[in-house]
């Protein structure tokens, strides 16, 4: 197993990384890193990896006056939250978090080919916490002296050729075409989980469809991994296929309750179908059930499922709570606003597309209607690309309009009238 670039590392430590506290030194864990490297013992390899990113992730964290989770997926989402993670570098920090699970809760097998690759991910996840603010979330930065070239050209050439996804003009599907070709793409399942997390990422009926076909192919190799169902399952509940993207999730689900990934999906393919058939509130039901859970899992730090949250929570005609926890999403969105401004250059920033429109929907929720209608003109105009969310987000704005006029009407006459019939209709 190659260990030169991380041997390098060790001989140049850049000052950012000379870690060290009552619990936790860095070097150490490197070294240690290296000695399981040499020796191939690909389950220690991994812990080792997994430990440092953890550790590095709520060390940003804390540079940034956020106090970190416990939850390294949390804690992940937070810097992304802020802008600090470029898409890729997302993507290899999620990967690795993944590949620990893998071996911590023994869910499956893996080799000196996941062991190459959670090294190649921890460097470039140092790497990024090296670099300063203002590049951190630009994935093709320039590699420094100890990163690569000499070890893992393998796996490195196949790792830059995905970040080109970050900047490249090229035709998606060429791309993706070009990706798949490479030796090493089915050697494990990490890589055809990230091509497809980043065709799904095109929002496009022709890319869903690429996605489709990349993910049977590597279920054929690996039936049983956890990213791989996860991403099918989102794949065919965007394509409306509701009951065959339960028969990969609830499974998961009975296997895996805890897991914040699962929660989210889950809770979304329920949520579609209830929008479906607006008869089937057991489906509402249980698309809440899934949001609230990985609401309280996220320690309330994870906004998408937190207002889903609430909005299931409207549709249930739970109003009191629909109300409290969008309070909540509001609360957080706003320190989140106010931590970015004080952290931009010229106090001045802005959230990204989802978190704006998140916090414009938790306005609508709690009765702030021009405050809402306000932050969704901001956004639109803001993120004049984003077209296609647009309609996602005025769908969901709709949605909730028409259910706070429902409880306003029952609320003002005693009685749910017309209101009754034009909501079953809709």
């Amino acid at each position: 197993m190659e260990t030169r670039s991380l041997e390098r590392l060790l001989a140049q430590l850049p000052r950012e990384l000379d870690f060290k506290n009552a619990h936790f030194t860095l070097v150490d864990d490197l070294q240690r890193l290296v000695a399981v490297s040499r020796v191939k013992a690909p389950e220690a390899v991994i812990i080792y990896c997994a430990r440092i990113l953890e550790f590095v992730a709520s060390a940003q964290l804390k540079n940034i006056q956020q106090a970190p989770s416990a939850n390294l997926y949390s804690n992940l989402v937070a810097l992304e939250d802020f802008n600090l993670l470029a898409r890729t570098t997302s993507y290899w920090a999620h990967a690795l978090r993944r590949m620990s699970n893998v071996v911590r809760h023994v869910n499956g097998r893996v080799g000196l080919d996941d062991a190459e690759l959670s090294i190649r991910f921890l460097e470039r996840w140092l790497d990024w916490y090296c670099r300063p603010a203002a590049s951190k979330s630009n994935a093709l930065e320039p590699q420094p002296a100890w990163l690569e070239p000499g070890g893992g050209q393998e796996t490195g050439a196949l790792l830059r050729s995905v970040e080109a996804f970050e900047s490249s003009n090229m035709d998606v599907t060429s791309l993706a075409n070009e990706i798949e070709a490479h030796p090493f793409f089915l050697r494990t399942p990490v890589f055809p989980a990230v091509l497809a997390e980043i065709l799904l990422s095109q929002k496009d009926e022709k890319h869903d469809r690429e996605t489709l076909r990349v993910l049977e192919k590597a279920l054929s190799c690996y039936p049983s991994d956890v990213r791989l169902q996860q991403l099918i399952g989102l794949c065919h509940s965007r394509e409306h296929r509701h009951d065959k993207a339960l028969s990969y999730m609830e499974p998961l689900y009975s296997k895996f309750p805890d897991d914040d990934e699962t929660l989210g999906i889950i809770g979304g393919v329920y949520k579609r179908k209830w929008q479906a058939n607006r008869a089937s509130i057991a489906d509402l039901e249980k698309s809440h059930r899934s949001y609230r859970n990985a609401w309280k899992r996220s320690g309330g730090r994870n906004t998408y499922v937190g207002i889903n949250t609430a909005t299931t929570a409207l549709w249930l005609r739970q109003y009191d709570k629909s109300t409290k926890i969008a309070k909540e999403v509001e609360e957080r969105l706003t320190d989140r606003l106010r931590a970015l401004e004080a952290a931009s250059s010229d106090g001045t920033a802005a959230l990204g597309f989802w978190d704006a429109v998140t916090l414009a929907e938790a306005k609508l929720l709690i009765g702030d209607r021009p405050g809402a209608e306000a932050l969704y003109s901001e956004a639109f105009a803001r993120y004049k690309n984003r077209k296609r969310d647009f309609d996602v987000c005025l769908d969901q704005k709709n949605e909730i309009l028409k259910a706070l006029d429902f409880d306003a009407s029952f609320k003002t006459n005693g009685t749910f009238g017309e209101n009754r019939s034009s909501e079953s209709d809709s």
